[in-house]
């Protein structure tokens, strides 16, 4: 029998393979890999559990290796990483769907989350809120898989599993030892977490003394802001009070009437009628992504206040002001309110936007419309401000009299039937008038704002006074200091060494070759410009001929830790002084995408210039000087030169040379503190032998610049000379002297004189 072979005369071609799809764990990588993985594997019936298994570990890269589940088979290892991208109360509602302990099927999965999204879809369907990426402690975002079984974390005190806040030895400790441990152990000052700092702390609690943002367990009696005022409302109260807009006959309140009180009136009388208030839907800005979430408003023109529901103002993520005053109802029944805002609200086409503030309250009022209207009768508007002004919805903003009649056009229409009245607006028509309700219901509301005049008096005083309450630091700033005051030296003429406070630093990547192509594009440049050129030359010069960078011979031997700068200049050739400003880029990204920048920590600057010039002022004889190069006096400890290296060459055709810098870098985030906390140091080290201007230079200064006087003339010579002899012994120099008073501004050297402000006749105290 013989077998019958048949030929295609198509051409054979092979196609290079299919590379697996690789996921790192990374939130913008998941997509496009599940429906890769998914087309290439999960749906390839000829393969085995076991083949798809394989084929997924071999994907995962990164931190998505670590990645643990209950069985090593591919539906819990798929199932696990599904799971790891599910919010956490996405997840609870999941498994408490599961019926068994078996591992389900990714089939069953899929279908929840269809059913899922699609309610979330309809509750939150104008909601265009971006979730807030998961923060580290200094504010970098993460990728993390969450694990089945939870750990419980040991106590920071006595290393047993219970919350600090539940350790016995913890709670023994007075307050100040239970800050300064908090601090000492790095945990978070607010809930008392040693995952994060204060900074990122996700919690909504505060203080239950004083309202600030602190753990209750830290307060100090000093940090109390409520003062025990005359007629003013205790916190107690207030969180125990009704909301604005209560049934009339449960308003309670033993508050005597005030003197100063803004007033809010509202008041419904319904028996068989129902009254339609004037509900809008307006489109408020979204802080998180810059779009416009829609809220349903009411416009009411009793309202002195704008208000705002709690949960709506959170969406918006908006920055809240703290402030503290009464929301009186009818009665006189009080509510605190403690939190404002400024938000900008517009009607859907754009064409009215107005910025407002709202006043930030637990609920405005409830439903509205209480019930709902029997509109087959009515004759009704196709432009309606809220097309669901018939039915009984919640109340997310209230707009005032502020604004309500810039929102009222003058055309209305009267719907016969129904007895219904249709008033155009900005946003559209808002519906008014009465209907009939077979429910009747008795409804008032009254809100007054109450001030006392303890109140006005105590803000009179705030707004005066120049000095306010000195802050707590935040971790990364309490740990700036620490890193600098166990850090720093002085060398043997007096300047001081220092290292920059950083973080991570190990996971910085290789910078050489983008900063030898940024020296490229320079010398393009440069070419064209001979003067630019020429200056850019001197610069270079002079930082090594002052000794503020050095050569590095052996390029072999670098450290393993390096960053090359990269740097361009300014150039200026219409200034009178400097021509040419010379940039040290330290935010250039490396290989691993990271900058140095990013492994520095900034460190607190604190300098009040308006207190500062308010000093000034009342000074009969003023001077004001400037440190010379102050950053380029402050050397940076030899260990940490490496990162800041730099490749530089006289001319186009030569090759780069390496160079390393000495001092403190302008273009450093990490520079500016170490510069002004260097001269608080010099003020305190010498304060012994040059008192007087150990004080100027620690309240004084800001920047590099010195605004100071005296009342007389000889305590201001003897300041001046103090301030000479101590920056000088900081290997520091004083120039561009300038002065009210001529013979103060002749008793320093000539070459140190900027200009002069004196008149011709002799100083004076001007008010």
């Amino acid at each position: 029998m013989k077998s019958t072979v048949s030929f295609s005369n198509t051409p054979t071609i092979k196609l290079p393979e299919i590379p697996l799809p690789k996921f790192s764990g990374r939130y913008e990588e998941w997509s496009n890999f599940k429906l890769q993985f998914n087309n290439l594997i999960t749906s390839n019936s000829q393969l085995s559990q076991e083949q798809k298994l394989h084929y997924l570990n071999s994907s995962l890269t990164g931190l998505a290796k670590d990645l643990k589940s209950i069985d090593d088979t591919f539906d819990s290892l798929f199932k696990a990483l599904t799971d790891s991208k599910l919010d956490k109360q996405s997840r609870q509602y999941y498994e408490s769907s599961l019926s068994s302990n078996e591992v389900p099927k990714l089939d069953d999965l899929i279908s929840f989350l269809e059913k899922r999204a699609q309610i979330l879809e309809n509750i939150n369907k104008n909601a265009a809120v971006r979730p807030k990426p998961f923060l580290d402690r200094y504010g970098k975002p993460k990728t993390f898989f969450v694990k089945p079984n939870k750990v419980e974390r040991p106590c920071a005190m006595c290393k047993w599993n219970h919350p600090i806040f539940k350790c016995e030895a913890f709670m023994k400790l007075i307050v100040d030892q239970r800050n300064q441990f908090a601090i000492r152990n790095k945990l978070c000052l607010n809930c008392l977490c040693d995952q994060h700092f204060i900074k990122f702390c996700n919690s909504k609690s505060a203080c239950k003394e004083c309202g600030c943002r602190h753990n209750t367990l830290l307060h100090r009696n000093g940090n109390t802001v409520h003062r025990n005022l005359p007629n003013a409302v205790s916190v107690e109260k207030a969180a125990s009070s009704q909301e604005l807009n209560p049934n009339a006959g449960e308003f309670r309140s033993n508050v005597p009437p005030q003197d100063n009180i803004g007033h809010s009136f509202s008041c419904i009388d319904k028996t068989n009628k129902c009254t339609v208030l004037p509900t809008i839907k307006v489109w408020v800005l979204n802080h998180f992504n810059g779009s416009f979430l829609q809220a349903r408003g009411i416009l009411d023109s009793g309202s002195g206040q704008d208000l705002m529901t709690a949960d709506f103002a959170n969406r918006l993520g908006l920055p809240q002001e703290k402030t503290n005053f009464a929301v009186s109802g009818l009665g006189g029944n009080e509510t605190k309110v403690k939190s404002r805002l400024r938000a900008t609200i517009q009607n859907e086409s754009g064409s009215y936007r107005t910025s407002l503030d709202f006043l930030v309250v637990p609920k405005i009022t409830d439903f509205l419309p209480i019930v709902t209207y029997n509109l087959e009768n009515a004759t009704i508007p196709d432009n309606l401000a809220d097309p669901q002004f018939a039915t009984p919805g919640k109340i997310d903003i209230l707009i005032g009299a502020q604004s309500f009649f810039d929102i009222i056009k003058n055309d209305q229409i009267r719907s016969p039937n129904s007895g219904l009245v249709f008033r155009n607006t900005v946003f559209g028509y808002v519906a008014s008038g009465a209907v009939n309700s077979t429910t009747p219901v008795q409804y008032c509301g009254f809100i007054s704002q109450v001030q006392s005049i303890d109140d006005c008096l105590r803000k009179f005083w705030e707004v005066e006074t120049v000095n306010e309450p000195a802050k707590m630091l935040s971790e990364e700033e309490e740990f700036c200091e620490y890193h600098y005051k166990t850090t720093h030296k002085r060398d043997e003429t007096g300047r001081y060494i220092v290292q920059m406070p950083v973080k991570d630093i190990e996971k910085l990547g290789k910078s050489k070759t983008m900063a030898i192509k940024r020296l490229d594009q320079l010398w393009k440049r440069l070419s064209r410009d001979e003067a630019m050129k020429n200056l850019y030359q001197d610069f270079m010069q002079e930082y090594l001929d002052l000794d503020h960078m050095e050569k590095v011979n052996d390029v072999k031997l670098a450290s393993p830790l390096c960053y090359y700068l990269p740097h361009h200049g300014v150039f200026r050739p219409e200034k009178t002084t400097a021509k040419l400003r010379v940039v040290f880029n330290a935010s250039s990204p490396t290989t691993f995408g990271s900058r140095l920048n990013d492994h520095l920590l900034k460190g607190l600057v604190k300098e009040d210039i308006f207190e500062i010039m308010t000093r000034f002022r009342k000074h009969k004889f003023a001077f004001t000087t400037d440190i010379q190069k102050m950053y380029r006096q402050i050397i940076i400890d030899p260990a940490q030169r490496d990162l800041l290296r730099i490749n530089w060459k006289d001319r186009e055709d030569a090759d780069p040379t390496e160079f390393r810098l000495k001092t403190v870098t302008y273009g450093t985030v990490s520079a500016p503190f170490l510069a002004i906390r260097t001269l608080k140091q010099l003020a305190l080290d010498e304060s012994s032998r040059f008192p007087l201007a150990s004080d100027v230079t620690q309240q004084d200064a800001y920047m590099d610049d010195i605004v100071s006087g005296a009342s007389d003339l000889h305590t201001a010579k003897k300041l001046q000379s103090q301030l000479h002899s101590m920056i000088k012994a900081g290997g520091m120099t004083l120039h561009k002297w300038s002065s009210n008073s001529k013979k103060l501004w002749n008793s320093c050297a000539s070459n140190d004189q900027e200009h002069q402000f004196f008149s011709t006749t002799e100083p004076s105290v001007r008010t």
